[in-house]
């Protein structure tokens, strides 16, 4: 709905009042308190109707939350947005759990995604801010709005497709378990099970929401002003992004794939060599094996042992390192190379004699939000690394595996029933292969993971795994391929240059950069038929 205030200084205002709702609303953790507490400034954002009862305004403030992180330009802020304040299952953990799933999408933990910065603000902060902004903005977000619109303007075409320069894009490494809950019960949007929101009504507070709500639907003039100045930004915005793509263009050697593949190092081909600092350096500023200054016996115990591992691998791995803490009940401290992107992780096992492993950005991100989503008895603990000599790097857990390629794309887990499956089929060495995604929800299907050698289907009905072998991936990628983008049915996406390689796009801006150079997008490409590609360095702008 559109701003109520007469006073140009009144927009401000209420932005704070928003972003303070929210916060205080990222701290609810039951749907009894959630509901019966006052939030004056998101309920003036609901329709009158949708403040009826207790119930309808629950769920319409749970929809539009949902929307607005959605529309968050920004992938990573929309995904956080939605681990925090969204409405999936998880919504009731506790913060720092769903709080770790946002920091998650910044290659960082929850510490250091609600610290501070010298500007005073933190990315937690940047976060709450641009779901105020998205809450705010005056679009058409939902079926009522389409039916009836606002005063003095036409109703949107029902049939229009959002911008696509806004479309939230998941590349496939937030969560590791993109499907939601199969509780017929559950209010919640099953396509979403990060999401976090709570929405806030409470009958003493009816008629000062419809007071808030009602003159929003005859402020015509304001409304098509503060319209027209957005229109007159979104065509700055389209100008600037015109400018940056062409100078992208003219950067990339004539050739998409210039842009995508990384410079590499001779003494290690099969890893892109990339030379700017790590910026997580910034945050972890102590040596493996640091403890806090309240160390338990347990956090000492290890850390020798974390030494001890850290010593063992290449040069500059752990340059880099957080003090040691407890996670998902086993000790882990947070790590990361002096150069190149993201933050691992050093984690005990207590597997056999007790000993630590390391774990690569994506895999360790992917084992927490599994682990989360999942729980433990699920997953399993790690037992170690049982890396391959062609580059393919693997993780054993004792109820799973982690496997990726050698440069640096996204790593996918199998775990339970899929697992049992795929072990009992030879796992890496049979027929299977190795996986290409996360587990997903198929409509009309079942739960789906594939792998190189074709699909694993599990029944929603009967619960039965069913394994369905591709004879011929290849034969299902699109055509034409070459200079492309594929997204497959996880939401993973590639880019695929003039030589036919693919190149993983690991964020929402890589993506955009992709597409708004002309190429040509397919979307819910087998994942075993783009696997049939070779693999390159992973797509980034410059």
């Amino acid at each position: 709905m559109e701003d109520t205030g007469s006073e140009e200084g009144e927009e401000p205002s209420r932005h704070t009042a928003i972003t303070d709702e929210l916060r205080t609303l990222m701290a609810l953790r039951s749907r009894s308190t959630v509901r019966n507490r006052p939030f004056p400034a998101l309920f003036s954002l609901l329709e009158p109707g949708d403040l009826e009862n207790r119930d309808v305004r629950y769920q319409s403030l749970s929809d539009l939350l949902d929307r607005a992180a959605d529309t968050i330009p920004e992938h990573e802020h929309s995904q956080a947005a939605r681990a925090l304040l969204g409405s999936g299952p998880g919504r009731w953990r506790t913060v720092s759990q769903r709080g770790g799933d946002a920091a998650a999408n910044f290659g960082c933990g929850w510490d250091a995604y609600r610290r501070r910065r010298t500007n005073g603000t933190s990315q937690l902060d940047d976060t709450l801010d641009a779901l105020t902004l998205a809450l705010l903005a005056p679009v058409s977000t939902g079926p009522e709005e389409l039916e009836g619109g606002f005063e003095g303007e036409e109703a949107p075409n029902r049939g229009t497709p959002p911008d696509p320069d806004i479309i939230p894009v998941s590349i496939g490494i937030g969560s590791a378990e993109p499907s939601g809950s199969n509780d017929p019960n559950d209010p919640h949007d099953p396509a979403n099970p990060n999401d976090a929101h709570t929405r806030d009504d409470d009958g003493a507070n009816d008629d000062t929401a419809d007071d808030d709500a009602a003159p929003a639907q005859s402020s015509g003039s304001r409304s098509n002003r503060r319209r027209r100045l957005v229109a007159a930004l979104v065509i700055l915005f389209a100008v600037v992004t015109v400018g940056a793509v062409a100078a992208w263009v003219l950067t990339r050697d004539d050739r998409p794939s210039a842009s995508a593949t990384a410079p590499t190092d001779p003494a290690n081909p099969t890893q892109p060599a990339d030379s700017e600092p790590n910026e997580a350096c910034e945050l972890l500023t102590h040596e493996v094996g640091d403890l806090p200054e309240q160390a338990d016996a347990e956090l000492k115990e290890w850390s020798p042992r974390f030494r001890e591992l850290a010593s063992t691998l290449p040069a500059g791995t752990t340059a880099c390192a957080g003090l040691m803490e407890h996670n998902v009940g086993l000790v882990v401290q947070p790590v990361s190379a002096d150069r190149g992107r993201g933050i691992g992780a050093i984690v005990s096992s207590p597997v056999g004699e007790p000993h630590a492993v390391h774990l690569r950005h994506q895999e360790y991100w992917n084992y927490i939000s599994s682990v989360q989503n999942s729980g433990s008895d699920m997953v399993g603990v790690p037992i170690d690394r049982a890396d391959r000599p062609d580059g393919t790097q693997v993780v054993e857990f004792t109820r799973g595996t982690m496997v990726g390629e050698n440069t640096d794309p996204p790593s996918f887990l199998v775990y339970g029933p899929a697992w049992d499956e795929w072990q009992r089929r030879g796992d890496l060495d049979g027929p299977m292969g190795r996986p290409v995604t996360f587990i997903y929800d198929k409509p009309g299907v079942g739960r789906v993971q594939e792998f190189t050698g074709g699909q694993l289907i599990v029944d929603y009905a009967t619960a039965k795994i069913r394994w369905e072998p591709v004879a011929n991936p290849a034969s299902e990628l699109p055509y034409p391929l070459t200079d492309s983008v594929l997204r497959s049915d996880d939401a993973t996406t590639w880019f695929v240059d003039d030589e036919g390689h693919r190149h993983w796009i690991p964020t929402n801006n890589d993506f955009n950069c992709a597409t708004r150079s002309g190429l040509d997008q397919y979307d819910s490409v087998p994942a075993y038929a783009i696997a049939t590609l070779p693999v390159e360095a992973p797509f980034r702008c410059r």
